[in-house]
């Protein structure tokens, strides 16, 4: 289990209760941190026991793109049955010059060496409240819902009958907090399509913290993530072109969403 470390260690404990994780007499067996709080980093290394086997300073986004001696420990413990992303910002900041946001990149990678796993569940939280992403990356979220609704015919009914609107740009501007969720889960497919593995199921929900100003809104996505084979091509319209196939299992994450 990979995660992002934080004292209360709120997600470990509740897996602990589930039977997913095992405790031993020092460390949470096969439970990997990160962490880029140094009082974190601190407080985790005072515990005699209960904390995870591996703990790493460092913002996670940075390890895995180098090849520092923590970068090979987190890389060498790798494919992870669940891998847990709680981004506390946003996954691709209005104040983001960059041309890839840092988080992304991170998923992509972390995906990457998720290769020989068949089968793995993925956790990403994300700020989410309007303002918060960059105005590039909505308008990347609205022509790839745009592209889904031109080639993926699952998708286009699910669309057309729990939203109603006909394109991307109209549900991002009429209905925000759906097209987010929708938006970011065919971003993820894509990513995982690329390196051989497919959503078989995924889940959402969107957490406000209260209705004090300013809004704070925290987007839960939840994947579970399949191993799988791209198809053959079949006509000469699909050869070399990015197949949509991998995709069909959204069609009832919209419906979801948007009813």
């Amino acid at each position: 289990y990979l995660t992002l470390y934080s004292p209360p260690m709120m997600d470990i404990k509740h897996f602990e209760r589930k039977q997913l994780i095992n405790r031993g007499d020092e460390s949470y067996e096969g439970v990997v941190a990160v962490t880029y709080k140094k009082e974190h980093y601190a407080e985790a290394m005072t515990r005699a026991a209960a904390r995870p086997a591996l703990l790493l300073y460092g913002n996670i986004d940075v390890p895995l793109r180098e090849k520092t001696p923590d970068a090979k420990k987190l890389k060498a413990s790798f494919p992870f049955d669940a891998v847990n992303l709680d981004y506390t910002n946003s996954l691709f900041s209005k104040t983001n010059a960059d041309i890839m946001s840092t988080h992304l990149q991170a998923i992509d990678n972390i995906v990457q060496l998720q290769q020989g796993k068949d089968r793995y569940v993925l956790f990403v939280t994300t700020r989410a409240e309007n303002g918060q992403f960059s105005q590039v990356f909505l308008k990347e979220l609205v022509n790839r819902i745009d592209e889904n609704l031109a080639h993926n015919q699952d998708f286009i009914r699910a669309y057309r009958d729990a939203i109603g609107v006909r394109t991307g740009g109209q549900l991002l501007a009429y209905a925000y907090r759906k097209f987010v969720p929708i938006g970011l889960v065919k971003m993820v497919a894509q990513i995982l399509s690329q390196n051989h593995f497919e959503i078989a199921e995924c889940d959402s929900l969107i957490l406000d913290r209260d209705s004090n100003r300013p809004e704070r809104s925290l987007l839960h996505l939840a994947f579970l993530v399949t191993a799988s084979a791209a198809p053959r091509s079949r006509n000469l319209r699909t050869l070399g072109r990015p197949s949509f196939e991998h995709e069909r299992r959204i069609a009832p994450f919209v419906t979801k969403t948007g009813r």
